[in-house]
């Protein structure tokens, strides 16, 4: 006997949107820990961007924009905050 109600949801339905989830997980995971990964200074990249010149990157200047972007913490813990604050609907500023 076949009950009226809710339809019921298959694992062959759900399996390409759990995959998709899945995928979306690491591409987040792996975009957020590329600076370790690739073992690149962050904060060097943001100075240039902002300052437009090699000479700028003083110690004293590096310093101030890991602490600014909080760049001086692990990219886990960072990745980590950002998951929180993303699951608060929070992604971030812009610009």
């Amino acid at each position: 006997m076949m009950s009226v109600g809710a339809p019921r949801l298959s694992l062959s339905a759900i399996a390409p949107w759990l995959s998709r989830l899945a995928s979306l997980i690491v591409v987040v995971i792996l975009v957020g820990l590329m600076p370790d990964i690739a073992g690149i200074d962050p904060s060097q990249s943001i100075l240039r961007a902002r300052a437009g010149q090699q000479h700028m990157l003083t110690p004293e200047a590096l310093a101030a924009v890991r602490e600014d972007l909080q760049l001086d913490r692990s990219a886990t813990e960072r990745l980590l905050d950002w998951l929180g604050d993303a699951l608060h609907g929070n992604l971030g500023v812009s610009g």
